[in-house]
């Protein structure tokens, strides 16, 4: 069999929806949208890329600012938002404060901005991974990671690591800048759902579980077992 240098392969369904714990309104979190699709450059090596990255704008329009505390051996985080552009109000203040996650862990610093955009497929082989965003930072670097949306159900946060600890960092979040970039393994075809109780059984499914496992092995064949062999909706108007 003669190896091409450039495959055809076919579309993979998948399909995203909202899911936050965060009590704030589904309509505020932009649509991801296709990136970098060129298709009438009739280049091979341009479309090989077509249909594999995506991004999403941000949420907010606001600085946060985080910092090490050597005492404390610990992060902490200061944020200003933009007040012509969000409410000055109490939900707004704990929404920011419930978006943000500090951790330390062997000696680095990081500091992730949750997001609520759960994605799923039928098909295992498929693998999604975050790659570095349009958000204008500094002293920070950004933290990608993934993993294959047919067995786990988990949103992909906005995730940086402070450089230097004797400096400040910050994140300039802007509605206009995308905030996250996803990049897929294989060509998809993605699609805005409203979860059904299917898919939703499915994300509960796994929700949290690193707060309850240290090694969630065995942990993730009971819920893979579970799983429906296709959770997709395909009656969609």
């Amino acid at each position: 069999m003669v190896e091409k240098l450039f495959k055809n392969i076919k579309q993979t369904s998948v399909q995203y929806g909202i899911y936050t714990d965060l009590e704030a309104p589904n309509s505020i979190y932009p649509n991801i949208k296709l990136l970098n699709n060129h298709s009438e450059l009739k280049c091979p090596a341009v479309n090989s890329i077509s249909n594999k990255i995506f991004g999403v704008n941000s949420f907010l329009q606001a600085k946060i600012e985080v910092h090490y505390v050597k005492d404390a051996q610990s992060l902490r985080f200061r944020y200003d938002f933009d007040d012509s552009y969000h409410p000055a109000n109490n939900q707004m203040h704990q929404f920011i404060k419930d978006l943000v996650i500090l951790n330390t862990d062997n000696g680095s610093h990081t500091i992730q901005i949750l997001s609520p955009y759960v994605f799923l497929t039928n098909n295992k082989n498929l693998e999604i991974n975050t790659i570095q965003p349009d958000t204008k930072v500094e002293n920070l670097e950004y933290v990608m990671g993934g993993f294959k949306p047919y067995g786990w159900a988990r949103p992909l946060n906005a995730a940086y690591k402070l450089i230097d600890n004797n400096k400040i960092g910050v994140i300039h979040l802007d509605v206009n800048t995308i905030m996250m970039k996803y990049i897929f393994n294989n060509p998809v075809k993605l699609q805005y759902v409203d979860f059904n109780t299917k898919q939703l059984n499915f994300i509960n499914s796994c929700k949290g579980a690193i707060k309850y496992r240290k090694n969630i092995n065995k942990l993730y064949n009971t819920h893979i077992n579970r799983r429906k062999k296709d959770i997709l909706q395909w009656k969609i108007k």
